[in-house]
């Protein structure tokens, strides 16, 4: 049986594990756990970062892949990992934050932009704007 992974946080998603659990055949030793969902960056974290991105690399000449990997190096704390016994540094992709992970990187990113006169707009800057008009 391939691993099956549920997240639960309402009445109808215990509903629908339960019916799972009814219908998984005991023939086999299965192993069950339960873990807390650590929540990875948020949906608004995602757009403002490639929002960001693309200002920043239309402000300074370079491509947003070009941006996004100095930043990742520059700002994320590398993976190490090992391949057929050798031990190697790995660039990690915003997408393994956590949103508090994403949330520390996005103000990185806002102080690089700050240091350079690149003026990046904030979502409560817009929130603004919209009351204004």
């Amino acid at each position: 049986m391939k691993k099956q992974s549920f997240y639960t946080s309402s009445p109808k998603d215990m509903e629908h594990l339960m019916q799972f659990i009814a219908q998984v055949p005991m023939d086999k030793r299965l192993e069950w756990s339960v873990e807390e969902a650590k929540s990875s960056r948020s949906a608004q974290q995602n757009r403002l970062f490639h929002m960001w991105v693309g200002i920043i690399a239309r402000d300074t000449g370079n491509s947003v892949n070009g941006i996004k990997m100095y930043f990742s190096r520059e700002f994320l704390k590398p993976e190490i990992v090992e391949v057929k016994g050798e031990i190697t540094e790995v660039i990690r992709s915003t997408t393994t934050l956590k949103v508090d992970e994403m949330t520390e990187y996005l103000k990185q990113i806002d102080a690089f932009a700050s240091e350079h006169g690149i003026y990046l707009p904030h979502p409560e800057d817009m929130h603004l704007e919209r009351k204004r008009a």
